[in-house]
């Protein structure tokens, strides 16, 4: 892999966002499935009011869409999982899916952080430079697909950050699921995710990007 752009990731900077959910790019030619992450958090929040109806209840639009809130959680509990094909199997394809993803952005990961280190070396920069880099507030010392923050990054934020718990405040929601209100199952599961690679990368894109990714 390049350390340069691939040019089917543009940067983000300019880049027209409104449809990114589902970007793909040579350099990481897999993303996040939307599907997978809905079908897999539906699995564990649709059963629940206090989860679900609370999360519509709590980024209603208006008034008129709160007060309507539990009957769309009717709804949508009704539907959604014939819909979406939604039951215990299918979630825990969705999982397994979504592991494998995650696998293979910790390998794209782990290829940036090395040619990070080798350019700085052969620069006479050494590893302490890179350890200043990642402590910047404006930027990431790496992303997925090179030395720029790209609309794949975004895409893998916007996606991932459900599956990590990153907190609603920083998605820009009224309110949000956090780990420990999941079910013990999905707990574990968003924890695992939450403490590999990917999911640390995810986190850090939300703290030092946050404001550019809830745009989406």
């Amino acid at each position: 892999m390049s350390g340069a752009h691939c040019e089917w990731c543009p940067v983000v900077h300019g880049s027209n966002l409104q449809d990114i959910e589902l970007l793909t790019c040579q350099c990481m030619p897999v993303p996040v499935a939307l599907v997978q992450v809905r079908r897999v958090m539906y699995q564990y929040l649709l059963p629940h009011w206090h989860l679900a109806g609370r999360l519509f209840r709590a980024n209603a639009s208006g008034r008129l869409e709160q007060l309507l809130s539990p009957l769309l959680y009717l709804l949508s509990r009704l539907l959604l999982p014939q819909v979406m094909n939604i039951n215990a199997a299918t979630a825990a394809r969705g999982k397994q899916r979504l592991v494998a993803e995650f696998d293979y952005v910790d390998s794209l990961l782990l290829t940036q952080q090395q040619q990070q280190k080798e350019a700085k070396e052969a620069a006479g920069q050494g590893v302490a430079a890179g350890a200043d880099a990642s402590t910047s507030n404006s930027s990431l010392p790496y992303y997925t697909c090179g030395a720029e923050l790209s609309a794949a990054d975004v895409s893998l934020a916007a996606l991932g950050g459900y599956v990590v718990g990153v907190p609603a405040s920083q998605m820009g929601l009224a309110w949000c699921p956090s780990i420990e209100d999941m079910p013990q199952e999905m707990q574990q599961f968003m924890q695992a995710l939450r403490d590999r690679p990917t999911g640390k990368f995810i986190l850090e894109l939300w703290r030092v990007h946050g404001p550019l990714m809830s745009r989406i």
